[in-house]
């Protein structure tokens, strides 16, 4: 069961939410008890239990507006890197550069949102995601920002102009579907447990349970994202028509990914921060399977076909 439907959807979205405020509330809880179990030491024998209770609770509200700076922090500091070697579409020197500019204007209409900035990436690595600016609001506010979706120059030179566009119309679909901001608030969670452990540092109780909460909170992002991620795929035939097309760029684009397994748990969570057309690392065996942001090729590709 794929629960794809509307209140598959929905099922997903609250399973997902479920797994993610655990995470969150164990996160903030295992680190308000050290800094409690710390504070006990200086405080008399009697009255434990109260004084125990006071000693946890001072100790979870000292750490959320820490844990709400470093949340804050990474997710800028990610979009930041998302933008690096990105350039307006206009200042491109790509020969299909205005041809594409087109065709983000025509699917933005077709969906009835607002043009996104197009931005091109220099690596030859076929790339395709959404995501937002540094100094937009990290998650939920009432101003809606402009997305800016980011294409590279491998996959325009990899794709026809044809599967390019069927490529942004998932892109596009995603902004429809205000995917990126419910992704922006899965984060939260996902980044309170990763800030608990510390690569290349010898193991500790820290980095024991930051990573299980980190593995935990990318399941219960997976469980949400790739709903969407077909949700995606079928709201971009729908606006476009193409779903024969939509399947040809992701068999290649599947084709030319790397296949190296996904081993760093903290570059699989930074892989999070935008909505892309596809994985950006490898999935590697079917161990991983259940923290992929995406369904496998094959479950979509059969999809788009029941679509034709």
């Amino acid at each position: 069961m794929r629960l794809t439907t509307p209140t598959g959807l929905a099922i997903r979205a609250l399973l997902s939410i479920a797994i993610l405020v655990t995470v969150l509330a164990v996160s903030i809880a295992f680190v308000g008890g050290i800094i409690g179990a710390a504070l006990m030491y200086f405080v008399p024998k009697q009255g434990k239990m109260q004084l125990w209770i006071a000693a946890f609770s001072l100790g979870i509200v000292v750490m959320l507006p820490i844990f709400a700076w470093t949340i804050q922090k990474t997710i800028r500091e990610e979009r930041r890197q998302l933008l690096e070697k990105t350039v307006p579409i206009t200042e491109s020197t790509l020969e299909d550069a205005a041809l594409t500019e087109a065709s983000v204007r025509r699917v933005a209409a077709q969906f009835d949102v607002p043009v996104p900035d197009l931005r091109i990436h220099s690596t030859s690595a076929p790339l395709a995601y959404t995501t937002y600016r540094p100094e937009d609001a990290n998650i939920w506010t009432k101003d809606r920002h402009t997305p800016v979706v980011i294409i590279s120059e491998g996959l325009i030179t990899l794709l026809s102009q044809e599967e390019c566009e069927a490529v942004l119309a998932h892109e596009l679909a995603h902004i429809a579907n205000d995917d990126l901001r419910l992704v922006s608030g899965l984060l939260v969670p996902l980044i309170a447990a990763e800030s608990l452990y510390e690569e290349g540092y010898p193991a500790n109780v820290f980095d024991i349970v930051g990573r299980i909460l980190t593995v935990i909170a990318l399941v219960g992002v997976g469980v949400f994202t790739r709903g969407r991620e077909l949700a995606a795929d079928r709201g971009a035939v729908a606006a476009t028509g193409q779903a024969e097309t939509l399947a040809t760029a992701l068999k290649r684009l599947d084709e030319s990914k790397s296949d190296k397994p996904m081993t760093d748990l903290r570059k699989h969570a930074r892989s999070t921060n935008a909505v892309n057309a596809f994985p950006t690392l490898g999935q590697g065996s079917n161990t991983f399977r259940l923290l992929s942001t995406h369904p496998s090729i094959d479950v979509r590709i059969k999809q788009l076909q029941s679509l034709t």
